[in-house]
């Protein structure tokens, strides 16, 4: 195990980082050491795959771990799916990434999905996507992503053909910016692309 954080330090792990985050897997997600540590190593993937330096990757683990715990697995599997598609996606995975988060936590109960459906219908201009579907997909990132292009699919909208209010409603209320929005409507991934090969 020493020699495994000897390792991941030379590029460019964080001590302190490191230390946090052992103490999540550790203590809230029942991890053992050795598999609180294979996951460091998965980080390094995530920090060689998305061209992010590891130390970054580590502090933006930290940030998102009160949003990451609701999710099965303390969201470990869904923190490295939604790096790389934010990547996917063209965004700043570090940027990109806290925003999709940003989306998916807005629909994590009934009563805010529902405004923030309401007001998606409103732009779409029909009943294109529905307050249950989204909630559940809010487990997932990747298919919350989908849902989303599927209902501007549907209504036969984009983003290009909407006016400036418009625009802002949407960006506003789905907690993401216009630029990162465009390219979620514009991209197109699925679980399995969202994923490292190991």
């Amino acid at each position: 195990l020493t020699g495994i954080a000897s390792r991941l330090e030379k590029i460019g792990s964080n001590s302190q980082s490191l230390g946090k985050i052992l103490n999540y897997l550790q203590y809230s997600l029942g991890q053992t050491r050795e598999q609180s540590m294979s996951f460091q190593e998965e980080l390094a993937r995530i920090s060689i795959a998305t061209a992010t330096p590891l130390g970054a990757v580590q502090e933006q683990f930290i940030q998102l771990m009160p949003k990451l715990s609701l999710f099965r697995d303390g969201g470990i599997r869904t923190f490295k799916q939604v790096g790389i598609a934010a990547k996917k996606l063209g965004m700043d995975v570090r940027t990109g990434t806290a925003e999709i988060f940003n989306m998916v936590e807005g629909f994590q109960s009934f009563e805010s999905a529902a405004d923030k459906v309401a007001t998606m219908n409103l732009v779409l201009g029909g009943s294109f996507l529905n307050t249950y579907d989204m909630v559940m997909a809010a487990r997932d990132p990747i298919e919350f992503l989908g849902l989303i292009q599927d209902g501007f699919s549907a209504a036969g909208r984009s983003l290009d053909d909407m006016g400036f209010y418009e625009r802002k409603l949407l960006a506003d209320d789905l907690g993401i910016s216009f630029n990162n929005l465009q390219k979620v409507m514009k991209g197109q991934i699925t679980p399995a692309e969202a994923m490292i090969s190991t």
